[in-house]
């Protein structure tokens, strides 16, 4: 499967849980923040649920690794993100839409639904 198409189920993912979703979300952050794309953390045999966590577990080790950084630091970026991450996730549950990245990503970027703009 191509990556795009992975990436894909990853962000379109429905949650069940809004605690789950917060955390990946700013797990996510975390990944874009440090310099990197989730989708080269995020492999073929990885559940959709599962894939985030996956990835930043990855992510962590590998920025260790090559930064000569402890994987703690990439802990503390992660944790200094959980506030945005539970705003984004707010802001889709108002809003009334799925519980997925996707919609927490449009949410912390105020892409649409989320500009504050009505719909015409």
């Amino acid at each position: 499967m191509p990556r795009s198409d992975l990436l894909r189920r990853v962000m379109e993912h429905v949650y069940s849980d809004r605690v789950e979703l917060t955390y990946d979300v700013a797990r996510e952050h975390t990944i874009a923040n440090m310099g990197a794309a989730l989708e080269d953390f995020i492999h073929g045999y990885m559940q959709p649920e599962h894939a985030v966590k996956s990835a930043y577990a990855e992510f962590r080790s590998a920025y260790g690794h090559e930064m000569g950084d402890e994987a703690q630091g990439v802990d503390a970026e992660c944790c200094s993100w959980v506030e945005q991450a539970h705003e984004d996730v707010a802001m889709v549950v108002a809003a009334g839409l799925p519980l997925t990245l996707s919609n927490a990503r449009a949410a912390f970027e105020r892409r649409p639904p989320f500009d504050g703009k009505k719909p015409a």
